[in-house]
């Protein structure tokens, strides 16, 4: 039995397939998504299938989905039950642009049988902001996007003591700080190839394949897991259990650069 955690998925739902083969994960493995299955990616309908199909969140799965700032935004831009296609306009034009590619996933949300949009809007509005779990005697944070520090001399509990906005959206801010916190901290949200470029003090200097770095990045407490493959980088899996990495390269090579 192993634990696993993926992040930023984006609709690249043949990757993040072939990443799970790759380590044979089964009903006796844990798999924990730490946010943004939805946006960007050509294949968003196949991975809520999955989800639900996993009944991700519901007592005994072993799938375990924690909220990212996409479906965050798609949670605000979509009115009462998302079977109608309602929206509150002032979100909507947030998450159903381009850059965040709502418009992608709302045209796949449409193809959706009714009663597997109806199960996924539950998971969303019951998914954790982030989750506290201890591994082979090694406790970490699993969370979308990092956390904001503790004020000096702070109790290791008050460390766990978060906002879901941090959580989902403090990215940068959390990457490019010094403080360590008492346990690890697994995130994504930041593709590591937008870390490369920024010197950062501790940081490891990773692998870089056409001005991009395409691996996870560890240093001190922080360990991002967001590879890119949505922009033509990889889909990595991390097992928790001895922190070996996996990877599988995108299929379709750059599909865009991130401004």
């Amino acid at each position: 039995m192993s634990t696993y955690a993926i992040s930023d998925i984006h609709g690249c739902f043949d990757e993040f397939m072939e990443v799970l083969d790759q380590v044979q994960f089964g009903d006796g493995d844990e798999l924990y998504i730490l946010g943004d299955l939805v946006d960007r990616g050509e294949q968003v309908g196949a991975c809520v299938e999955w989800l639900v199909e996993h009944e991700a969140n519901a007592e005994g799965s072993n799938v375990h989905f924690i909220l990212g700032n996409h479906e965050e935004m798609m949670h605000d831009a979509l009115s009462g039950s998302w079977t109608d296609f309602e929206f509150h306009e002032e979100f909507k034009a947030q998450w159903a642009n381009a850059r965040n590619g709502g418009n992608t996933t709302l045209e796949q949300l449409r193809s959706l049988d009714p009663d597997v949009l109806q199960r996924f809007q539950y998971i969303v509005e019951h998914a954790p902001n982030g989750y506290a779990m201890r591994v082979r005697g090694r406790v970490v944070m699993l969370c979308h996007a990092g956390i904001r520090p503790a004020e000096p001399d702070s109790e290791p509990a008050e460390w766990l003591i978060q906002s879901g906005g941090d959580l989902l959206w403090i990215g940068a801010e959390w990457y490019t700080g010094d403080e360590q916190a008492p346990f690890d901290v697994i995130s994504g949200h930041t593709p590591t190839f937008t870390l490369s470029r920024l010197n950062l003090s501790g940081c490891p200097g990773t692998a870089v394949a056409d001005g991009r770095s395409c691996y996870m990045m560890h240093w001190g407490c922080r360990h991002d897991i967001d590879c890119g493959c949505v922009f033509g980088g990889r889909m990595g899996l991390l097992r928790l259990d001895d922190w070996s990495e996996f990877y599988v390269s995108s299929k379709k090579g750059l599909r865009r650069s991130l401004r």
